[in-house]
């Protein structure tokens, strides 16, 4: 059962400090990045995106690194250090091969396909191949931190792992604002950015020779059967990370193909808006995949069932307050965060994050399949969720631009998501009405509170200063979070937090 020891609590906490550290520097840094790069520089480096280790070629690691998490997990609890140095091992092996592929075709793209299929700026392309050459040479840094990273996950160290991320954040975005300007650019930017996942990678390897020291890294400990077993659940993923990219980075490879890097800018400022959503919702979620893993094993069917309901209900309470606002006024906030000269995009900002309302209800569901190992129950549901978005994107970016991509993906969001919803709860045994109960009915108080807030602060302050979108945010999170520990936990949740309250702040 769930109780304030387990590590998914805490690990929830320092997902969440990771995640208001990251917004807050990300957004604070987009204006004065856009300042210094112009919408033109901007773009270019939005595009660049498209070649790094999370954009496409993560495709490369045939959804090896979600599987690793899970079995890493799952042998470390069964305390089989036999099996987890053959993971560990294979792991880490096949990411530095993919790393040396993937720069390789980069290089290749780079070399022979560029102009061919992207449309860039004349006066840009050698400094596009450079820095694009730079990335592919990363690589070999790069995806070896993914394999590190899902290691570190399985192990459920998450203080460890947000820790360094925290670190590197802060570390080069404060190179960037003391140092980035309109001479150096993107060359700059790109170069930071290289040497900052290098720093990660190197970190990543000395946590985990930390943890696991009596789990050595060896040739030897590699085997067929270690393989087949990670690609025997890593090929289930692989079609679900597809479905991700195409969500995710299918637009901005249209815009590129279509239109022209003006519209990168655009899109990048209405994405990351959206962004803030889908990231507030995976801070619950990236800690249930080796929780569900360990219940699975234990064949712990019940708390399975707890931990969908509750886990959804908390994803829920992180993005609602969020949403509200972000619905309610896109125009003073976008004026806020990057200017007048962004207005415009309010309309898109708020379609965009329509479809939070159901996708909020699915994200723990859709992680924990992969946890049990029925990622197949939904494959077919996500592929054709991914086919829907693609479609709909070609057929309408060419006249309705940025629109046509984002109201693709908001349809596709949405009708995957009551899908997800019907599965996952006759997969879990669990009635409609029970889990809407659950997840949504008791969070109707808190969200009234929020939206009270948020209709005093408009009243009060002007919305239009950075500042006091921030104030009025934080105002609604502490209502809505004191209004949901009194109407929506269980007395049994109230201890758990009371718990790891006390056992936090003790010395």
């Amino acid at each position: 059962m769930l109780h304030s020891r387990h590590p998914i609590f805490s690990n929830t906490l320092y997902n969440l400090l990771n995640t208001v550290i990251s917004f807050v520097v990300a957004y604070a840094m987009t204006p004065v990045i856009l300042s210094r790069l112009g919408n033109e520089d901007y773009g270019i480096w939005v595009f660049l995106s498209i070649f790094t280790v999370t954009g496409y070629f993560s495709l490369l690691d045939l959804g090896l690194q979600g599987a690793a998490t899970k079995y890493v997990a799952e042998f470390l609890g069964a305390k089989d250090n036999e099996r987890l140095s053959q993971i560990v091992s294979a792991t880490i092996l096949f990411f530095f091969i993919v790393g040396v592929i993937g720069a390789a075709i980069v290089l290749i793209i780079n070399a022979f396909f560029l102009t061919d299929v992207f449309n860039l700026p004349t006066d840009q392309i050698a400094v596009v191949r450079m820095l694009i050459n730079l990335i592919a040479i990363s690589f070999i840094f790069q995806f070896p931190a993914l394999g590190y990273s899902a290691i570190i996950q399985g192990v459920q160290r998450y203080d460890y792992l947000r820790g360094v991320t925290i670190l590197t954040t802060l570390l080069s975005n404060a190179i960037l604002l003391f140092y980035l300007n309109e001479t150096n650019g993107i060359v700059f930017i790109t170069i930071v950015t290289i040497v900052t996942a290098i720093l990660v990678t190197l970190l990543y390897a000395y946590i985990t020779k930390r943890l696991l020291p009596t789990i050595s890294i060896r040739l030897r400990h590699i085997s067929k059967d270690t393989f087949r077993l990670l690609f025997n659940l890593s090929s289930k993923l692989f079609a679900s990370k597809i479905v991700g990219l195409i969500f995710n980075n299918t637009d901005k490879l249209l815009i590129a193909i279509f239109l022209t890097v003006s519209f990168q800018t655009d899109y990048d400022i209405v994405n990351k808006l959206h962004i803030i959503l889908l990231s507030l919702l995976s801070i619950v979620n990236q800690v249930v995949l080796p929780a569900s893993s360990e219940f699975s094993a234990k064949h712990d069917t019940h708390t399975l069932r707890i931990l969908l309901l509750r886990a959804t209900k908390y994803s829920v309470g992180l993005v609602l307050p969020a949403l509200i606002l972000l619905m309610a006024y896109p125009t003073e906030m976008l004026i806020a965060w990057v200017g007048d000269g962004f207005a415009h995009l309010a309309p898109l900002v708020r379609l965009y994050s329509s479809h939070i309302f159901l996708t909020m209800l699915v994200g723990v569901s859709s992680t924990m399949f992969v946890g049990i190992n029925k990622v197949g129950k939904v494959l077919k549901v996500s592929i054709f969720a991914a086919v829907l978005n693609l479609g709909i994107s070609v057929i309408t970016v060419p006249s309705l631009k940025i629109t046509g991509l984002i109201l693709a993906t908001v349809i596709a969001y949405s009708l995957s998501s009551l899908a997800y919803i019907y599965i996952a709860n006759k997969t879990f045994i669990i009635p409609h009405w029970h889990f809407f109960k659950e997840v949504l009915f008791r969070l109707i108080s808190p969200s009234i509170g929020a939206l009270a807030v948020m209709i005093a602060g408009h009243a009060a302050l002007d919305l239009t200063s950075f500042w006091n979108i921030g104030i009025v945010a934080a105002l609604m999170y502490i209502v809505f979070f004191v209004m949901m520990y009194f109407f929506s936990l269980g007395s049994d949740e109230k201890s758990t937090l009371r718990s790891l309250v006390r056992k936090t702040t003790s010395p």
